[in-house]
């Protein structure tokens, strides 16, 4: 989930908290928020996407799936007493996201969006359910999740009618930010090519109808497009109805503790 105080993206890490087996554990953040607060009325705002723990068109190694609903709770802590919770008077509404999978990918349709959804309530907003914890054990998080490490910048190498073909160099984890230049845009990402130039799928799916891809519909009118909750693993990309000029390497910002050089190119 991504978690905004009055407006504000309070962590730039990505799939947070980190996948566990929720009938375990399951992690929880902490955040100092103060900066992100004022006098009077404040506005909490989480998107959620399914990650591993609500997963419906692949399930986890095929046959589990944690939950048939999305779950989130909170607690706002002042000189450790809690002064705000998950409580009763939690509202929510669905967002642009239509569609997420962590094995295949998002779609947006941004006919959905609300530019301030995470700075008002109003009568399109629902009162949530109750429901209980998940079976396991909650956990503080330590360690980092994924996070917007670096750019690339991608190599067109082929046109099809309005398909353009791209080259990383480099087979990386991220995701490709689209410039749209139509109303509907696809990303289709694969690692490898066949002879002929095509996407070869097979090193990036198990399953006939699995490509990792992200579809945004009715987004012209939008400066860039990601996705939110889901990354991929690629070399090579397509963009339909759009351009790309910059890929976002995503991983854990870890700390280098060594390094490595050769003068041959393919192990460099």
């Amino acid at each position: 989930g991504r978690l905004y105080i009055n407006g504000q993206l309070v962590s730039k890490e990505i799939n947070n908290p980190s996948f566990s087996d929720y009938d375990k554990r399951y992690y929880y953040r902490r955040y100092n928020i103060t900066k992100y607060l004022k006098e009077g009325t404040n506005y909490i705002g989480i998107i959620l996407g399914n990650g591993w723990f609500k997963e419906t068109k692949k399930l986890i190694e095929f046959t589990h799936t944690y939950s048939d609903i999305l779950k989130c709770g909170f607690y706002i802590l002042s000189n450790n007493e809690v002064i705000s919770s998950s409580d009763d008077d939690i509202f929510y509404k669905k967002s642009h996201v239509v569609f997420n999978n962590i094995y295949y990918g998002e779609t947006h349709d941004y006919s959905l969006f609300d530019k301030d959804w995470n700075i008002r309530l109003d009568n399109s907003y629902s009162l949530c359910k109750k429901c209980d914890s998940p079976k396991g054990v909650p956990t503080l998080q330590y360690l980092k999740c994924e996070e917007e490490i670096r750019d690339i910048k991608p190599v067109e190498f082929k046109r099809d009618g309005n398909v353009i073909y791209y080259d990383n160099k480099e087979n990386i984890v991220g995701y490709a930010v689209i410039k749209p230049t139509s109303d509907y845009v696809k990303v289709i990402y694969a690692e490898e090519l066949y002879e002929d130039g095509s996407f070869d799928l097979t090193h990036t799916s198990n399953l006939e109808d699995q490509i990792q891809n992200n579809v945004y519909l009715n987004c012209k009118n939008q400066k860039e497009l990601k996705p939110i909750f889901t990354i991929n693993g690629f070399r090579y990309f397509s963009v339909e109805g759009g351009v790309c000029e910059v890929v976002k390497v995503v991983h854990p910002r870890l700390k280098t503790i060594t390094s490595f050089k050769c003068h041959n190119n393919v192990i460099r």
